[in-house]
């Protein structure tokens, strides 16, 4: 279950559903596992390749970093910046 109480898997499917290339779907999936879990970094490389990687790592919301520093270096990252945290906006209303 995810933080709204729903299964974990609709929040990844309701992401995915709004972007467009296997690229985008790939990151929209991974995007939280950094995240929620102890899944290793490096498995995600050996997996998806590098740029799936570096665009889940960017996604990968830091404790320390401040909010608009997040926003621009997401905003940096073609992948990353596909996700645009619209579809998060309306899946958590």
């Amino acid at each position: 279950m995810d933080k709204a109480g729903k299964p974990y898997t609709e929040h990844l499917e309701f992401v995915a559903a709004h972007v467009e290339t296997e690229a985008e779907k790939c990151v929209a999936y991974l995007h939280d596992v950094l995240e929620d879990t102890d899944y290793p970094p490096e498995n995600i490389k050996a997996t998806f390749g590098t740029e799936i990687y570096q665009a889940v790592c960017t996604m990968t919301h830091r404790d320390d970093e401040d909010y608009f520093d997040y926003v621009r270096r997401v905003s940096r990252n073609p992948l990353a910046r596909a996700q645009d945290g619209r579809p998060h906006e309306q899946y958590d209303a």
